[in-house]
């Protein structure tokens, strides 16, 4: 999807991710703390940001299609509430 929208990640770029990923270590998820703490999520510019190169490379992103719904429906359930 990223070649589709001429963005250009680098040669290394994957194997990075795979081996910051790798390191990481046992943490919760900055996004899971946000839906603790009652606040927004970055949901928007994560798997936001996948859908919108997608639809514009005509790509189907299902998976990040789906997680946004049901993060946007926390979010909205949350402000219900308030």
């Amino acid at each position: 999807m990223a070649r589709a929208n001429e963005i250009h990640l680098g040669w290394d770029y994957y194997q990075n991710a795979v081996d910051y990923m790798r390191s990481a270590g046992h943490h919760k998820p900055s996004m899971l703390m946000d839906i603790e703490a009652s606040r927004r999520t970055e949901i928007n510019y994560i798997n936001g940001k996948f859908v919108e190169y997608g639809t514009r490379a005509g790509i189907q992103t299902p998976y990040n299609t789906t997680m946004r719904s049901l993060i946007k429906g926390i979010e909205f359930r949350m402000e219900a509430r308030r």
